[in-house]
């Protein structure tokens, strides 16, 4: 049942043979009859048998049984007539606003100035649009050209320049949309017969804004716990780099951790410690335990372990010679048809210079 756009109730049940259908068009008659009586309008509700009977000047309205309760919810008939008397009060209330000429001109008073104040915003919006075209972009872009690395230039200030104003131009109409939004309720929100659709409107960008709000409120802890991970482990990285090198000082008698492996250890000891990092942070980042999330780290998991084996081949190769001192820096060696000096040695590739300086 509806009227004036407001939901009274619902009715899910029959009553005496009649349909919910049949309920509501008679519940429809009897309300508007009793608008167009006038009087008073007191709404109030009486226990019966058969249900909680709606009464208007002690005119039946309609009936809320026990078939009418929704199930899902954990309520009553007399919670259902409740909350029906009270958008029974509403409707009466602004059926009365809609029939009084005063209160209908000042709606459109009302709706006047804010119509100017909307159009007063929109030019604002552009004319603020229009100084930062000319202001904050040229200014950006004098300093972008003269970002360099090596004498080249990091950023090319035409497509910065050009990035920037569409990003403005997006911006604005983002303003002017939700300005128009918020205009539209305002204006709906002033006359009774569309005072329910205004207040949708409203309730409905305010349940948006609070979604986005309590997912950003709710990603800050596990964010914070992330971080404290990321930031732990880069401090043990750096205190285990420190005393790897006091080690090889010292002269350490392990026979894997030498001024040749003590590099090669470093790394593995750090995409150790960062992995690790990575597998304790990653339940707290947001969107962790979405199936996107997880199935996005399926892929990827798959690709690398798909593409990355003659890698992973190649990195073992490398170790095992690092390790097992097969070959050192400064040494003289012949590998297949090339011979030469030990120059540099890494996971994946070994470097030595032939006679030829090649």
């Amino acid at each position: 049942l509806v009227m004036f756009n407001r939901p009274v109730v619902v009715f899910r049940s029959s009553l005496l043979g009649a349909s919910p259908k049949a309920r509501v068009d008679r519940a429809r008659f009897s309300i508007n009859e009793a608008l167009n009586q006038g009087g008073k309008l007191a709404v109030s509700v009486k226990n019966n048998p058969e249900g909680q009977l709606l009464m208007i000047d002690e005119r039946l309205a309609f009936v809320v049984t026990a078939g009418d309760v929704d199930p899902l919810r954990q309520e009553d008939a007399k919670a259902v007539a409740a909350k029906a008397l009270r958008s029974l009060q509403q409707i009466i209330a602004e059926t009365r606003e809609a029939r009084d000429l005063h209160s209908l001109l000042l709606a459109l008073g009302y709706s006047a100035i804010a119509t100017v104040v909307f159009s007063l915003l929109l030019w604002v919006v552009a004319r603020v649009r229009l100084w930062l075209d000319k202001v904050l972009v040229s200014r950006l872009s004098d300093r972008v050209n003269n970002l360099k690395i090596g004498g080249t230039q990091i950023v090319e200030g035409q497509h910065f320049v050009s990035f920037l104003q569409r990003l403005l131009i997006a911006l604005r109409w983002l303003l002017v949309l939700l300005l128009t939004y918020e205009w539209l309720s305002f204006v709906l929100s002033f006359f009774p017969y569309t005072r329910a659709w205004g207040e949708r409107l409203n309730e409905y960008l305010l349940n948006v804004v609070g979604v986005i709000l309590h997912s950003i409120v709710g990603a800050i802890p596990g964010l914070g716990v992330a971080l404290a991970i990321f930031m732990l482990a880069r401090v043990f990285i750096g205190f285990l780099g420190r005393f790897f090198e006091r080690m090889v000082r010292a002269g350490t008698s392990i026979s894997w951790l030498s001024r040749e492996t003590m590099p090669t250890t470093r790394r593995l000891f750090s995409i150790g410690i960062w992995l690790f990092a990575v597998a304790m942070a990653y339940p707290y980042l947001p969107g962790a335990e979405t199936d996107a999330f997880k199935g996005l780290s399926v892929l990827l998991g798959v690709m690398v372990s798909l593409g990355a084996s003659s890698i992973v081949g190649q990195g073992a190769a490398g170790l095992i010679l690092t390790y097992t001192s097969t070959i050192r820096q400064g040494e003289y060696v012949r590998i297949g048809e090339h011979e030469g000096t030990v120059v540099k040695m890494g996971m994946f590739t070994t470097t030595i210079r032939t006679g030829l300086g090649e």
